[in-house]
């Protein structure tokens, strides 16, 4: 049976910019409505870090990246990407679905995801960002909030430079703490995190209750908050740029949708629900 974590702290307003225009004739509507609806991109690529590459994710070899699982640019039907999703509509778009995503990676390496995607001349970008960012990386160290904007403030400069006529989509930070609070008292998931220590400002001392270890996860939470704050006043700067509204955040995390390979990423359950979100919030 699935068990469903309680969703804590609402989700984050995004920022929608709407226009009503009050006595316009049917023509006039039907013309503003049109104006609203995004054109269905040709191309596409995929910025992030595991995540978006699937890894984990249930692959023939675990430990590894799996693209073809990926929410964004993944051929399995099971999980419906983005990808196929466009193919159904855009036939144009078959095989012009890049994946720039490297696991392991942090904002500080998105800027140079973006110059990738600009050498793809991607009409869709989507970037999904910032869970290593608040877990430490290899350092154990969360990075700084300014640090964190001026990162991503500078991807997107790249982004909107270079592709001025995209759409870039950005994911917010899904509440990862709850992966925490599902498995810490599961010997299995625990054995896991020592293994492979993804997250060390959530999973150290998994099992502990001493006031520094709980310190430490209120933190990383607090951490991810900001850092989704961050990703919609940043974004709402640029034109071509649209948030899930902080969907993700809000949607929380069930125990069936992580792998138990590592019991820390997505499996193929918790990529279909990434992809269903991004689809909503694209609007096409």
């Amino acid at each position: 049976m699935t068990r469903r974590l309680p969703g804590g702290t609402a989700a984050l307003a995004g920022v929608l910019l709407a226009s009503v225009v009050g006595g316009c004739s049917s023509g006039q509507a039907e013309t503003t409505a049109a104006a609203r609806t995004p054109r269905l991109p040709s191309s596409m690529d995929a910025l992030g870090a595991s995540g978006t590459r699937g890894y984990n994710t249930g692959c023939p070899d675990a430990w590894t990246d799996c693209p073809e699982s990926s929410w964004a640019t993944g051929t399995d039907p099971e999980v419906d990407s983005v990808y196929l999703r466009l193919l159904a509509h855009n036939p144009q778009i078959e095989n012009h679905q890049g994946n720039d995503a490297e696991s392991g990676t942090a904002m500080a390496d998105l800027p140079g995801q973006a110059v990738s995607a600009v050498r793809r001349h991607a009409e869709l970008v989507m970037i999904s960002m910032g869970t290593n960012d608040a877990c430490g990386g290899r350092t154990g160290v969360m990075t700084e909030v300014a640090t964190f904007r001026a990162r991503f403030a500078s991807a997107m400069d790249a982004l909107s430079k270079g592709l001025p006529a995209a759409t870039v989509l950005v994911m917010s930070i899904p509440d990862s703490f709850q992966v925490w609070r599902a498995f810490h008292t599961d010997p299995a998931a625990v054995r896991a995190w020592g293994r492979a220590p993804f997250c060390p400002t959530l999973l150290t001392n998994p099992t502990s209750s001493a006031p520094a270890d709980v310190d430490r996860r209120t933190a990383f939470r607090a951490r991810v908050l900001a850092f989704n704050t961050v990703l919609a006043q940043v974004c709402a700067a640029y034109p071509g740029c649209r948030t899930d509204s902080g969907a993700l955040f809000a949607a929380g995390i069930d125990a069936a949708e992580v792998s138990t390979n590592d019991y820390w990423h997505p499996n193929l359950v918790g990529q279909a629900k990434t992809a269903r979100i991004a689809w909503t919030a694209l609007g096409y």
